[in-house]
């Protein structure tokens, strides 16, 4: 649920309008500012994507953490998956968290740019890497 309280203060001179955000952790996304910092990825959005991600067969869990502008992803998946489908579960978990966070949606075929650099990590539970990616803020795709 999406709420925002605005507060307008009109003086004599000058009309003034405060954007005031609530403290929640609802999933509202936190604007970066000069006195916020970076964005912030709430945790009712990490735990949509990753509740999302561990639906796809062969994927047995996966993290997100977050240390200012930077995300790393982690899904952890069955041995023996395919480099290629570890890719994509690495793809298809980048686009939840753009979906579910604060930047905008991929459309199309690219992830798309945005505010965070993503480092993802697709390994199986013997903590054997089967596919490490990155993805530039600037970039629209990750780089395998």
């Amino acid at each position: 649920m999406r709420s925002k309280l605005w507060c307008v203060g009109i003086g004599i001179l000058a009309l003034a309008a405060v954007a005031c955000t609530g403290g929640s952790d609802s999933g509202t996304p936190v604007p970066p500012s000069e006195s916020t910092g970076p964005l912030i990825l709430t945790q009712t959005a990490k735990d949509m994507a990753i509740t999302t991600i561990k639906g796809f067969p062969a994927v047995l869990d996966a993290t997100v953490s977050q240390d200012e502008g930077d995300l790393s992803l982690e899904v952890v998946v069955e041995c023996g998956t395919s480099e290629t489908y570890a890719k994509n579960m690495g793809d298809n978990f980048a686009r939840m968290i753009k979906t579910f966070g604060p930047e905008a949606a991929p459309t199309g075929s690219e992830i798309g740019t945005g505010d965070f650099n993503y480092l993802v990590r697709v390994f199986c539970g013997t903590d054997t890497d089967i596919a490490l990616g990155a993805k530039d803020r600037n970039s629209p795709n990750i780089d395998w």
